[in-house]
């Protein structure tokens, strides 16, 4: 079972399984039906961004993530060409999108690139990435719908609770946010995120949307600072999350 996990969490395919079930939700908190475009145009480039700074992010990574990094270094020529594949897709999809797609995500494809050098700035690496999520997974649905509602109230519930997905990473990779406050407070700062979006969901227009920031709660809950629980369990909530709010609709 461990194995089958290593693969999922270390190959990207769980964050990029996080990013369709997030799309999805956010498709159907603005009453749309989700595309699969958009759907495996958000699985695809999350597989392309995440493995492309795995695959050169090698040696910086051997002391936070030991047990990715040993993965990486045995699977390399797989993960060459999973994102090679991921890569025609997310072109391909976007090219049947059209030009919206493209100005979409070329902001986010370029942060994507510049990952490896962003993320070692104190406090922007959480804010950067939660933005670039909500992006594509709001942005995209809302692109392919015909009449997308609440649009900015589901970008606020997503983004505060990527954002706090994103600050508790920063916990277990000792960097970003977590070299200047340390490990209580960055975590404070997670679950203050958390709660934000959760009281945001309560009070807005569709009740299902509150799943998601309290699945994050609960991951928070129970953090502990291991390669596995971050990679498997906190981006897990976001896909539990999602499967709820969608199943709540």
């Amino acid at each position: 079972m461990r194995a089958w996990i290593d693969v999922a969490i270390f190959s990207s395919a769980w964050l990029a399984a996080a990013a369709a079930a997030l799309t999805a939700a956010a498709a159907r908190a603005m009453d749309c039906t989700p595309d699969p475009r958009a759907l495996g145009l958000a699985a695809a480039g999350t597989l392309v961004v995440y493995n492309i700074d795995r695959l050169r992010d090698v040696t910086r990574d051997r002391r936070t993530r030991p047990a990715r990094t040993s993965f990486v270094e045995r699977h390399r020529v797989a993960l060459v060409v999973l994102t090679a594949v991921s890569a025609l897709v997310a072109t391909v999809t976007t090219w049947l999108v059209g030009p919206a797609a493209v100005g979409l995500l070329a902001p986010v494809a370029l942060l994507g690139l510049l990952h490896r050098r962003l993320k070692t700035i104190p406090y922007a690496k959480a804010a950067y990435v939660a933005a670039a999520w909500t992006a594509v997974t709001v942005g995209l649905p809302a692109i392919l719908a015909e009449r997308p509602v609440h649009g900015v109230w589901v970008a606020t519930v997503l983004f505060a609770t990527i954002l706090s997905n994103a600050v508790a990473s920063s916990v277990r990779d000792h960097e970003a946010a977590a070299r200047r406050l340390g490990t209580a407070r960055t975590l404070s700062l997670a679950r203050a995120c958390a709660g934000v979006a959760l009281l945001i969901a309560i009070g807005g227009p569709e009740r299902a949307l509150v799943a998601l920031p309290a699945t994050a709660l609960v991951a928070l809950h129970f953090f502990r600072a291991e390669e596995r629980y971050g990679l498997f369990v906190l981006d897990g909530a976001l896909i539990a999350g999602s499967l709820l709010a969608i199943g709540l609709v």
